[in-house]
């Protein structure tokens, strides 16, 4: 009905216009449901003193990052009822809260301390793999021919006629490729006995395991309403017991230890369990290879394949550390930040403006520091809106709706046109 009534606008130019329009304000009202359904973020607290021993570090940092972030959140939402920024920031300002950011900071050290013996075998690791980067080196060549074939193509004589000639043309055909794989002995053994170092430290050293996945949260009836309104946004939503385990569980089931851990062993075993079979395959290699394929890729000799499978083990179980570590090190530093600026903000007062941009800076803290503790969670904890973005989204959807319905203009009007004309003869 809409695209019909553009369709019979007088001109092109106006069903651009009115087809930019009418897409742009179906954008901007999508917007506007997007940034209304936003205002509400996620409010899941850990019930951290409910479960464990008490001082244990993985348990004490990832609760006191889930329940920041929380914290954060539930105040967000609180704000968006009265529209006032200074209430937000009032919301953020009582000691407990001020108390938590300082244990992400003392929580996160500890859990940092507990995983020191990971990251010295980490680091053992990277040079693991980067030495047996240089005991191989691979290079290729493809190989062609010219082709010459022939096309029939039409020209314009002097006298306006049009003929044909037979064309010669020439093509580049792939043939096949050389592979030349370089070994050098000297860097292997070095490799070698990186290795072996590592595992023999690896063999003799207690690692740490919090076991999070073992711990359950049973939630209470403010748990289900938080969920109902904040998770699903339906009050009148039926939450399960299974949704609601589930959402209460997210920050003990995806914590970032446990991926590190499990990672971390799993590419340990599989070099313990290799190693010296691999060594002996690798030490046994020539020092130079070629072979001729008819494909672009090869796998290389025995040697070659086994010094990359423990070059991928060793670099796999030192980047688990880091991207354990990473987050834990950015949470904490976020929190410090936060602390600071409330502090600050406390002691300034300041214009709502002011206030404004601190409460925006507190909800980004809160978000990222949640998405780099907790990667995988089920919980869509970045609610947040881009208004750029969308604008810009917006225009462009406009912008193409009109250009399409200026050649669907075009073409209506053409075939219009050409109809009258061939009822006129």
């Amino acid at each position: 009905m809409v695209l019909d009534t553009i369709l019979s606008l007088p001109s092109p130019a106006v069903a651009v216009g009115a087809g930019g329009a009418i897409a742009t304000a179906v954008a901007f009202i999508t917007h506007y449901y997007q940034k209304k359904r936003a205002a509400i973020f996620p409010v899941v607290y850990s019930h951290r003193d409910k479960i464990g021993p008490q001082d244990e570090p993985a348990l004490d940092f990832y609760g006191a990052v889930n329940d920041m972030t929380m914290s954060i959140t539930e105040a967000w939402n609180e704000m968006g009822k009265t529209k006032s920024y200074n209430r937000f920031m009032k919301s953020l300002h009582h000691e407990r809260f001020l108390q938590s950011l300082d244990g992400v900071a003392l929580d996160g050290r500890d859990l940092l301390e507990k995983v020191a013996p990971h990251v010295e075998l980490a680091s053992m690791a990277s040079k693991v793999a980067s030495t047996l980067d240089d005991s191989w080196h691979y290079r290729s060549h493809d190989n062609y021919h010219t082709q010459v074939y022939y096309t029939t193509e039409s020209y314009t004589d002097a006298k306006g006629k049009v003929k044909t000639r037979r064309v010669r043309r020439t093509r580049q055909v792939y043939d096949d490729t050389d592979h030349y794989f370089t070994f050098y002995p000297e860097n292997a053994r070095k490799a070698h006995e990186l290795l072996d170092n590592l595992v023999v430290k690896y063999m003799n050293t207690d690692l740490y395991d919090p076991g999070l996945t073992r711990y359950k949260i049973d939630p209470t009836g403010k748990d289900e309403r938080r969920a109902r309104l904040t998770v699903f946004e339906d009050e009148a939503y039926k939450v399960t017991d299974k949704e609601l385990d589930n959402i209460m569980n997210q920050w003990l089931i995806h914590a970032g230890v446990n991926n590190m851990v499990v990672n971390f062993k799993d590419n340990m075993a599989y070099l313990v369990e290799n190693m010296h079979h691999a060594v002996e395959v690798i030490e046994s290699s020539r020092t130079s290879y070629h072979y001729n394929t008819t494909s672009r890729s090869h796998s290389g000799p025995d040697g070659y394949r086994w010094s990359a499978d423990l070059e991928s083990k060793s670099r796999n179980a030192s980047n688990s550390v880091g991207s354990m570590t990473g987050p834990v090190r950015t949470c904490m530093e976020k929190a410090g930040n936060l602390r600071e600026r409330l502090v600050a903000g406390l002691k300034k007062g300041g214009a709502e403006s002011n206030l404004k941009q601190t409460a925006k800076d507190a909800l980004d803290i809160g978000v990222e520091s949640y998405l780099a503790a907790f990667p995988g969670s089920e919980i869509n904890i970045d609610q947040r809106v881009k208004p750029g973005s969308i604008a810009l989204i917006s225009l462009g959807v406009g912008l193409l709706t009109g250009i399409l319905t200026y050649f669907a203009h075009s073409s209506a009007v053409a075939s219009a046109v050409e109809a009258v004309n061939h009822y006129s003869y």
